[in-house]
């Protein structure tokens, strides 16, 4: 918000897990409550192991971790109980409701995307939705008892668009100002973000890009295992500050940043990774210690 109203204030932003689309990513969290009804808690392990059984080994590793869930294509149609519900299995309307918290919320009359969805192995926790619950609640409708399971995804988001999205959303790609101020910007998000979809950072990337030269001053970073703005399994731990600084100060941008942590597999053990810059993902070269940033180099997606 600051490098597109106040572009002159900084010489150097670093917006971790932004909720920058805030009406948006509120309608999105009232999306998954809804969804949520029909998922027990008990089924969140079962979802996340075959989660993980289909997805980990995308990125030529075996490590506890999906370098990139848009590559992880998981149907949750293969948990489908063969007969009445029991807890190793989801019945069909609890396998609706996870792939509707996989693709985000959309307009019921037009089928237009709101925001996007939480990526698979990442299921929104319990107290996460009261976000979306009383911006919607409290600021758009302003009714003292609101229930969410009443939010009108498309009259209801039009009100928001009109009403209080120009006051709290930060969406205008437009930096060229912060830009031609000198100002550097270093954007961060968790895969493993359970409040703030991840995908949401790189769909403001993606507009910035789109309209202007962003590769001067603009790197995102998008980490493997990262819960909201720190912690989680896996490399979380980076020098994004320390970057800045060098990038800010002399004029030397990231090719990377470093990040180290708990192994997933084996908590005795500290990995390290390279977290490489959007839209570059981070490949095993094949051979080595896999617990070793030196053993894996950045590379361009794989389609």
């Amino acid at each position: 918000m600051v490098a597109q109203r106040y572009p002159a204030d900084f010489d150097g932003i670093l917006a971790g897990d932004p909720g920058n689309d805030w009406s948006h990513w509120a309608a999105g969290l009232v999306w998954s409550e809804q969804a949520l009804f029909a998922i027990p808690d008990t089924k969140r392990e079962l979802i996340q192991k075959a989660v993980m059984a289909t997805c980990d080994a995308l990125d030529g590793v075996l490590d506890g971790l999906i370098s990139d869930p848009r590559l992880c294509h998981f149907d949750p149609a293969v948990l489908t109980c063969k007969g009445i519900d029991a807890p190793n299995c989801l019945t069909p309307t609890q396998v609706a409701a996870l792939r509707k918290i996989h693709d985000g919320p959309k307009n019921p009359r037009t089928g237009e995307r709101i925001f996007v969805g939480f990526p698979p192995g990442v299921l929104v926790g319990p107290g996460r939705p009261d976000f979306g619950d009383s911006y919607f609640g409290q600021v758009v409708l302003e009714q003292k008892s609101w229930d969410p399971r009443t939010l009108d995804f498309d009259q209801d988001i039009a009100l928001s668009d009109r009403k209080s999205s120009p006051v709290v959303d930060a969406i205008n790609p437009d930096l060229r100002a912060f830009r031609d101020h000198g100002g550097k910007l270093i954007q961060y998000h968790g895969w493993a973000d359970a409040l703030m979809p991840a995908g949401g950072s790189i769909v403001y990337y993606e507009r910035v890009k789109a309209l202007m030269d962003s590769k001067s001053f603009y790197r995102l970073f998008m980490i493997p295992g990262m819960g909201h703005c720190y912690g989680g399994a896996g490399p979380t731990s980076i020098a994004a500050t320390e970057a800045l600084e060098r990038w800010v100060e002399g004029g030397i941008a990231p090719a990377f940043l470093v990040g180290s942590g708990q192994s997933p597999q084996d908590p005795t053990k500290i990995m390290s990774r390279p977290i490489c810059p959007y839209p570059q993902t981070t490949r095993y070269k094949g051979k080595g210690d896999t617990n070793d940033a030196t053993n894996f180099e950045c590379a361009a997606r794989p389609e």
